[in-house]
């Protein structure tokens, strides 16, 4: 009897443990501006800016695309972008950009990098946007 319980939360526990890891496999990585500006400067990305288009003229990341987290067909919009790369979002402050995140998951985005903190971190590092 002391042995079948000890089976039985052994199996809890790995059946917890391969959840969590698959789960893990296409989790939302917050990245830091200084990180994505360097990526940027090295690398072709899709980088998803998702705030308003009025918000986007007021100034932009270079090369960033704007898709409207507000729009009816935003989930429609994103899910044309590649799935099998990475792809980097931002917003305002971060927290649409992390429900954009949570959409990228469901539609099957496997790399998924959230700009911690938003255009207003990247802009308190003074880093370069476009107009």
């Amino acid at each position: 009897m002391k042995y079948f319980k000890l089976l039985i939360i052994s199996v809890f526990f790995l059946s917890v443990s391969a959840v969590s890891f698959a789960q893990s496999d296409s989790a939302v990585k917050n990245i830091e501006p200084e990180v994505l500006n360097t990526v940027l400067n090295n690398a072709t990305v899709q980088l998803v800016d998702v705030r308003t288009p009025n918000e986007f003229k007021s100034g932009h990341i270079d090369k960033a695309l704007n898709i409207n987290y507000y729009d009816q067909d935003f989930s429609v919009q994103i899910g044309k972008l590649d799935k099998s790369k990475a792809i980097y979002v931002y917003c305002r402050s971060g927290v649409r950009s992390k429900y954009a995140s949570d959409i990228l998951k469901k539609l099957g985005f496997k790399e998924i990098y959230n700009l911690n903190g938003g255009i207003l971190s990247w802009n308190t590092q003074n880093l370069p946007l476009k107009k």
